[in-house]
């Protein structure tokens, strides 16, 4: 059986912790590699010396998302989460484009992301990606997977 590749992109925001709650849970007892990505938009895109410093903090603050979540996951059901490997990536641009891109690259199976009412870039994800699209919104969800 393939490992299922899972792109979870991540912008730090209550939706985001909420679509990798439901990433962390939908990959119990699977073969899975988690990809978190992160993209730095354009308008905010760095044009100074602590780029490189920048960078290592927000792969550090991505590490520290998931762990935290993997803790969550623990404390709510008494077990300890298997998630496979997770992988950090960043990229510069239009976040849309670029979730895009990286799922292209890493020919994942699914993209799991959060969304706000207006979710922009999600939707231009949902219409254009090559791959299944799991859109999480909803405050306060608990997620429950059959066994």
């Amino acid at each position: 059986m393939a490992r299922l590749k899972i792109l979870c992109p991540v912008d730090f925001s209550e939706n985001c912790r909420h679509a990798l709650a439901f990433t962390i849970e939908f990959v119990q007892n699977r073969e899975a590699e988690i990809f978190l990505f992160y993209v730095v938009e354009e308008s905010r895109r760095m044009h100074f010396r602590g780029a490189a410093d920048k960078l290592e903090e927000d792969l550090e603050r991505m590490k520290d998302l998931m762990v935290n979540e993997l803790n969550i996951y623990q404390q709510r059901t008494g077990r300890q989460a298997s998630v496979g490997e997770v992988h950090r990536r960043i990229a510069n641009g239009k976040p849309w484009e670029e979730i895009l891109r990286m799922s292209g690259n890493i020919t994942s199976d699914i993209i799991v992301m959060g969304a706000s009412r207006k979710g922009k870039n999600a939707m231009k994800v949902v219409e254009m990606a090559p791959c299944t699209t799991i859109i999480v919104r909803e405050k306060d969800m608990e997620f429950v997977m059959a066994d």
